[in-house]
């Protein structure tokens, strides 16, 4: 086993610095600030097969350049890995800004519709231009490198093609009142791996193709009559899953635009999907509501997004309401939910989906968070009939109850918090029944502290079950706590000890946690952070053959040093 050195350097977010020219003298040339934190990570265990490495280390910057009012942030990670066949990776990116121009360079995430591309990782560059009410943008770049298929990784590493593309938005108006249109381009370089070693199956099908998208969107808001609004946002992705594919497409079944052969390949593996979001909606500061629309096609896609919760169509209802000078809040939703829009399943899926969020804040003592969810599916067949019992007709039902109390006194505080959370998913089906969920789970919380002294004292109990027809599991404990500041709260450090026992059907094993807990602010820009705890679990040999926990016991640690400049 290899250790190598894995080395990430990426550009994060940052924030819009607008430097007007005449200032430029009164800045300083070049500033640099930020943070370093080294960390240094131990374990030991006995019992138990080794869950991590007996030493680490882990090395974290966010420096910020700032050069003339122009802004650059980064951060840094430098760590050890045990690593046997993956090779280390770096990356680095920057989206330095003035005014309304901001370039991206580098590995960068860029969002330009939630359609088109949305936070895809790009490596290579662009700009944004944010005149007045104008917002431009382009990028270009990889958006997947070239990976061949290695036998010793299996499945780990899954084959890819080079892939590059562009990408554009267009837009003009404010906030409450806009017009917009983005694109995506992008296309996989069949050359950039080779046919025969990405392997194929038993009758000859490669597991992945070159492809190419092209995706279109045009979407917009209008405000009216100052609490009304309308949006609205359409798109188009058109697919090619095999731009290699010489099998032409049947032009007496698709009409094809004359130009869009010009822009993309086009033949029998290309598909035309679309996706569709509104709202109509009233909003004033104590209440409102809007209805909401989204539908999107099956197998809609787009190179600059991971992943769309495709076939599905939803029509939704969200009003709000503010109470008692803002101190009571109640927002929902309920709406219903369908798939199997190209009635090409043997089944249509239906959902009722409903939600409700309340929050009381009684006094300024006590409050009360509360939240209920009650979401039905029932699944009917269209083509093929097929046994009642195979239908499927499910409801589940969500209800969590928050509520707090202080007590804030000169010499002490008191703080009570208790959170219930009950869960229950029922099928309905004629012969499923033992597919029931019941979920409950329940915490409290006591927390004193005594100011003078910095004393902090705390207790917490738990409790946790899952209920199904073939096994019923979870855990019941308690937690202590207290911690105490010195020096004049340079230094704190706090101790816990916990006491729990799990529950795997007929199958208890009990863990016990020892905790400690420092950190140590010797100046303004130096500090020290230490933390090692102690497991230990006990377990029965009738428990573990029953599938509870075994016999072990556990020590981590992580020593910390950070430093501001």
């Amino acid at each position: 086993m290899k250790r190598y050195l894995s080395v990430l350097l990426s550009c994060l977010g940052y924030s819009l610095l607008a430097q007007d020219l005449s200032t430029l003298s009164q800045q300083k040339p070049l500033t640099f600030h930020g943070g370093i934190n080294v960390r240094g990570m131990f374990y030991h265990v006995e019992g138990i097969t080794n869950r991590r490495q007996p030493f680490s280390y882990l090395i974290t910057g966010s420096p910020t350049l700032s050069l003339y009012g122009f802004s650059i942030p980064f951060t840094f990670i430098v760590s050890e890995q045990e690593r046997s066949f993956r090779q280390p990776f770096n990356q680095f990116g920057l989206s330095p800004s003035y005014k309304w121009i901001t370039l991206h360079g580098g590995y960068r995430n860029v969002s330009f519709s939630p359609f088109t591309l949305d936070g895809y990782t790009m490596l290579g560059g662009g700009v944004e231009l944010r005149p007045g009410k104008w917002h431009i943008g382009l990028m270009y770049g990889r958006l997947n490198r070239a990976v061949v298929a290695n036998q010793n990784l299996g499945d780990l590493q899954a084959v890819s093609f080079n892939r590059r593309g562009v990408a554009g938005k267009i837009g003009y108006g404010s906030d409450t009142t806009h017009v917009e249109f983005s694109f995506i381009k992008a296309k996989d370089n069949a050359t950039s791996v080779e046919y025969q070693n990405i392997g194929q199956d038993t009758l000859g099908v490669l597991p992945v193709t070159p492809a190419e998208n092209l995706v279109m969107s045009l979407g917009g808001r209008v405000g009216l009559l100052k609490y009304f609004f309308v949006e609205a946002e359409g798109a188009v992705s058109i697919y090619t899953k095999n731009n290699r594919s010489s099998i032409a497409i049947d032009s007496t079944v698709a009409h094809i635009p004359a130009w869009l052969p010009t822009l993309m390949t086009i033949n029998a593996s290309t598909e035309n999907n679309k996706a569709l979001r509104g709202a109509i909606g009233y909003r004033q500061k104590k209440y409102g509501f809007s209805l909401q629309y989204r539908r999107i096609d099956p197998n809609y896609q787009s190179m600059g997004a991971y992943f769309f919760q495709n076939d599905l169509e939803n029509i939704t209802l969200n009003p709000m309401v503010l109470l008692w000078q803002g101190k009571i809040r109640f927002n929902g939703s309920l709406g219903i939910q369908r798939d199997n829009l190209s009635g090409q399943k043997q089944a249509t899926a239906r959902r009722v989906i409903g939600s409700l969020n309340a929050s009381l804040a009684l006094s300024s003592r006590f409050g009360i968070e509360m939240a209920y969810s009650n979401f039905a599916t029932s699944q009917t067949p269209i083509a093929v009939k097929f046994n009642d019992s195979l239908r499927v007709a499910q409801t589940t039902q969500n209800f969590s109850f928050t509520p707090h109390y202080f007590i804030l006194g000169t010499s002490r505080n008191h703080v009570f918090t208790l959170l219930v959370n009950y869960m229950t998913l029922n099928d309905l089906s004629l012969l499923n029944q033992q597919r029931n969920v019941h979920s409950t789970n329940a915490f409290f919380n006591y927390q004193i502290t005594f100011q003078a002294t910095g004393l902090n004292l705390s207790a917490g109990l738990s409790y946790a079950r899952l209920q199904t027809a073939m096994l019923t599991s979870g855990n019941q404990g308690l937690t202590l706590g207290v911690g105490k500041s010195l020096l004049h709260s340079k230094l704190t450090l706090r101790l816990n000890s916990s006491i729990l026992q799990n529950l795997q059907g007929t199958a208890q094993t009990m863990l016990y946690t020892n905790g400690l807990s420092g950190s140590y602010q010797a100046t303004k820009r130096h500090s020290l952070n230490l933390t090692v705890n102690y497991i230990q679990s006990q377990g029965s040999a009738e428990s573990q053959q029953a599938g509870g926990y075994p016999t072990f016991t556990e020590v981590r640690g992580d020593v910390g040093y950070n430093f501001t400049f």
